[in-house]
């Protein structure tokens, strides 16, 4: 997995991103065009000026046969 960057760099595209949020942890979000939202509500997360560093998904796991 890549390095946690610093949230400057981070991509303004739509593209799903970890975040680091300095208060509650590892958040899963994306730029809506005006802000960071969290992936699961959609919702903007608050006190955005916690959110310091970023990092790409890691690739999904390989399908296994049952």
């Amino acid at each position: 997995m890549a390095d946690w960057q610093p949230i400057a760099s981070a991509p303004r595209d739509g593209t799903r991103v970890l975040l680091w949020d300095r208060v509650v942890g590892v958040l899963h979000a994306w730029w809506d065009g005006r802000e960071w939202v969290h992936s699961w509500d959609s919702e903007p997360i608050p006190g955005q000026d916690a959110l310091t560093h970023w990092q790409p998904l890691p690739a999904p796991p390989e399908a296994t046969a049952p």
